[in-house]
């Protein structure tokens, strides 16, 4: 307790009369200030607990903290890389079927050509033997010989991957500069069947305009035209077909990895 609630209520009221009863007040008041007093030993004692902390405690208690959220992140980081590289493989899986339906389309049409090809080269024995055509036939002749075979084939899991601007969820660059000179090879191929077909057409309507019963002497001419221009477009295929092994040799590497 205050020390001061010992003054009688009749010396509060009679300090302003009576010195000694002041006098009294005034000691009652220094004493209780006085550190030895009961509530400021209390008061003494509550901080030096407080500043008493034990560092070692609280720096293991941060640590924990710490420790605790940098697991957390590490966790998320692996588990988003295990899913990225659950679609890494998703997507080298798609490709590399993609890859082998365009292999197998670069050796048909490869080998379509060279057997068109073929007949074209009778053709122009034969009439180098003076066998005759009726128009009809010659016409029937410059559809054939302007048809060449086309590579049928796509990369849509790599298209994709463009579109969706993912590509660099494949992590070998070796695989990503295989595909990429793939789809350019294919993209050539394409343009250059569908600008020979255009040329084609044009060459055929002249042809048949200028043709009759007596002169197909025009007719190995176009079978010679024909023969080069399938020759030009098997290089291009051929081309196709080296960079879709080379894609597909590391498209399998990345795989088994």
């Amino acid at each position: 307790m205050w020390p001061i609630d010992e003054v009688s209520q009749g010396e509060h009221r009679g300090a302003g009369k009576h010195p000694k009863a002041a006098g009294h007040y005034f000691r009652a008041i220094i004493s209780a200030v006085d550190p030895k007093q009961t509530l400021f030993r209390g008061v003494n004692f509550q901080m030096t607990k407080a500043n008493s902390v034990n560092w070692r405690r609280l720096s293991a208690e941060a640590a924990a903290i710490v420790i605790s959220i940098l697991l957390a992140f590490a966790i998320d980081a692996l588990w988003e890389e295990k899913q990225e590289r659950k679609a890494e493989q998703e997507y080298l899986s798609a490709i590399l079927v993609d890859i082998d339906v365009v292999l197998h389309e670069a050796e048909r049409t490869i080998a379509g050509n060279e057997a068109l090809n073929e007949s074209a080269r009778n053709r122009i024995a034969a009439l180098h033997n003076g066998e005759s055509l009726s128009a009809s036939a010659v016409s029937a002749l410059l559809d054939e010989n302007w048809s060449n075979y086309r590579l049928r084939a796509n990369l849509d899991s790599y298209d994709d991957l463009l579109t969706s601007g993912a590509v660099m969820l494949i992590r070998s660059s070796n695989v990503r500069s295989a595909l990429a000179k793939l789809r350019t090879e294919m993209d050539f191929e394409r343009q250059l069947h569908l600008t020979a077909l255009d040329a084609g057409g044009m060459v055929r309507s002249l042809l048949l305009e200028s043709l009759d019963d007596e002169n197909f002497a025009l007719v190995a001419r176009v079978e010679e035209d024909a023969i080069g221009t399938r020759s030009v477009h098997n290089a291009r295929k051929l081309d196709v077909r080296e960079a879709a092994l080379e894609a597909r040799a590391a498209l399998l590497d990345e795989i088994h990895q």
